[in-house]
């Protein structure tokens, strides 16, 4: 079965690459939109329902604090709808901070599913042949997230159970909390250190280390290439076309056929996956 996940590491690379560049430049707000739902859908493949719930719990969450701190520093525009502070509050604002967030919110969901795409030897392997120092850096800042937040929700159970929250002061809850949040920070640093040095040991960023090479191109991989090609020259060539701004009007949102191709090679991911799942469906009825 190949789904987008097995694709060869190189292409999830650039795939991510080209995907955040084009989204960061043009910023419009159909193709953030579809770019969320895409990574939302990706994550959901490879995660838990509960953990994706928990994660755009916190991503809603700062989204929120993006809108709101837009509207309450930032005044640009020509249309007001009310007045804070005897400044004004501008549609194009309101429009200009949501986008934003939603970007932020694309930023986030792509970590994540990048996180179960991308493991640290996947990663490796791609940069062993010409930097792995830059691989090697890679892999260990994917991994430093998640690192923390495990070290701190085991930390945070095993004192629950030693009665380490057991206060009626909320202040002191709170500071607890922290406290446990700095040394799970502390921890994940000093294990990405000790893991820098473990694979210095074993040679990992030098060039002359050899590794079994079981990732190939195939139709699928192929297919993504082309597509992100296909973004990429869309982007160059029809740039000034395609550039979306907010200020001092907004831009009137336009269905346009490069719209199209860069769309295509965002979902195309999706399209692998459902490719991967009917064929594992397919076979398994055939057992």
């Amino acid at each position: 079965m190949k789904n987008f996940k097995e694709l060869h590491p190189s292409v999830l690379i650039i795939y991510y690459l080209i995907c955040i560049i084009v989204i960061s430049l043009l910023n419009e707000p159909q193709l953030v939109s579809i770019a969320c739902l895409t990574m939302i859908i990706l994550l959901l493949s490879y995660s838990t329902l509960q953990h994706v719930l928990n994660e755009l719990v916190f991503i809603v969450s700062l989204t929120l604090l993006i809108v709101i701190g837009f509207l309450y520093f930032y005044h640009n525009g020509i249309t007001p709808m009310f007045y804070l502070n005897d400044l004004p509050v501008t549609v194009e604002v309101l429009k200009y901070s949501m986008f934003t967030a939603l970007l932020v919110a694309f930023f986030l969901l792509s970590i994540q599913v990048m996180i179960h795409t991308l493991p640290s030897n996947r990663i490796i392997y791609v940069f062993t042949a010409f930097i792995p120092t830059v691989g090697v850096f890679l892999a260990l800042c994917i991994r430093f997230i998640p690192t923390i937040k495990e070290h701190y929700k085991e930390r945070v159970e095993v004192q629950k159970i030693n009665g380490y929250f057991a206060t009626k002061s909320r202040f002191d809850r709170y500071f607890a909390t922290l406290q446990l949040l700095a040394d799970s920070i502390f921890w994940a640093l000093e294990n990405t250190f000790n893991k820098w040095t473990l694979i210095k040991t074993r040679a990992f960023n030098t060039s002359r280390r050899t590794t079994f090479k079981r990732f190939s191109f195939n139709g699928s991989a192929y297919s993504q290439l082309i597509l992100l090609l296909a973004a990429t020259i869309t982007l160059l060539f029809y740039w000034d076309e395609l550039r979306f701004y907010y200020f001092p009007e907004t831009k009137i949102i336009e269905q346009k056929s490069q719209h199209l191709v860069i769309i295509l090679a965002m979902v195309w991911p999706l399209f692998l996956e459902l490719k991967g799942r009917i064929t594992w469906f397919y076979y398994k009825s055939k057992m």
